[in-house]
């Protein structure tokens, strides 16, 4: 068996099961109050049970198994060493551990990690290191990973202020001045996670698409809940977002070509783009860029979407995908990079 990386090597601090490094912010579904309520619990209850009493509205969340629907459509195998960049409460950490791949979860809320070491305690998952620090600051060396998953994490990287989700996207908050854009701020990072793979490392990026179709009908874009707001022109933004919640928008998604442009001047190649529908984190079935050549379709029914719901989603796939192929429109991206 291979053995984990050593973080002390990175200058990280290992205390009770998790490596601590530079702090970061907070960042959370779960404002501070209701994340703290749920710690002590994790002492005496698994992971699963602690969720059921406190956040059982994140149970699709945390735990349905079609969040691994999206890197699922990676090669995987037990000689890998992949880093989950911002992986909150370890929805891709556990299943990606479950491969028998060395894991480590990265994330800078320490509430979040204690949930996902609770997780590993009850699966009993060696191969799963956790650190608490923020990615953006903390040193990693050179060629350390062979991949790593960005998942819904890169339009959140603008940020250098501590977010409480539920609170961000329906109500005001504080301005914050900030010296770099948010287009230089997620290069940068994805500059730096290019230089933790080795030479034949591969980039797993999933996000939303700026301009997904239903946004064009009124869906409210998901970060600040403006409807409208997302295919605006980058001054618009700021302004609609200026006065709805309070300072610029900073939540930064792309066209599909913006995408491929931004993560080829951080320096990838080979650059392939999917498609995912509904969404990327629990995806139906994903479309890759080849069309209709390539599809990775989740092995399940639409759960318990009504029937309406059902027959709305099935409509626009046959629609937007398989008659059209407007790929242009689709919800989301899902992306592998070579190094």
């Amino acid at each position: 068996m291979k053995e984990n990386i050593n973080y002390s090597d990175f200058g990280l601090t290992k205390k009770n099961g998790i490596w601590y490094g530079q702090k970061g912010n907070y960042w959370s579904n779960l404002d501070k109050n209701d994340n703290n309520s749920f710690v002590e619990d994790l002492k005496e209850n698994s992971a699963y049970e602690v969720m059921k009493k406190h956040f059982p509205q994140h149970e699709d969340v945390i735990f349905s198994s079609k969040r691994v629907g999206g890197v699922s459509t990676l090669d995987i195998s037990e000689t890998d060493y992949i880093l989950d960049a911002g992986c909150m409460w370890g929805a891709l950490s556990i299943p990606l551990a479950r491969t028998g791949a060395k894991v480590t979860a990265f994330d800078q809320t320490e509430e979040s990690l204690l949930f996902l070491k609770r997780r590993r305690e009850d699966e009993n998952l060696e191969n799963l290191d956790i650190v608490c620090a923020d990615l953006k600051t903390q040193d990693i060396p050179d060629k350390t990973y062979t991949k790593v998953i960005v998942n819904g994490v890169l339009e959140w990287v603008p940020y250098n202020s501590d977010v409480e989700v539920n609170l961000v996207n329906r109500s005001k908050s504080k301005k914050i001045k900030y010296e770099n854009t948010p287009y230089d701020m997620q290069l940068d990072f994805l500059i730096k996670l290019r230089k933790t793979l080795k030479d034949d490392g591969v980039l797993y990026l999933a996000i939303e698409n700026r301009y997904d179709f239903l946004y064009f009908v009124g869906l409210p874009e998901p970060h600040c809940n403006i409807r409208f707001i997302s295919f605006m022109p980058r001054f618009i933004q700021n302004i609609m977002h200026s006065f709805i919640r309070g300072g610029e928008f900073r939540n930064w998604t792309y066209s599909r070509t913006k995408l491929v442009k931004l993560i080829e001047k951080a320096g990838f190649n080979d650059v392939k783009v999917s498609y995912a529908f509904p969404d990327y984190r629990m995806p139906e079935f994903i479309v890759s860029d080849k069309g209709m050549k390539d599809v990775y379709r989740f092995n399940s029914p639409l759960g318990k979407n009504s029937l309406l719901k059902k027959i709305i989603i099935r409509g626009v796939e046959l629609v937007v995908y398989k008659i059209f192929k407007l790929t242009y429109f689709s919800p989301a991206f899902i992306v592998h990079a070579n190094k």
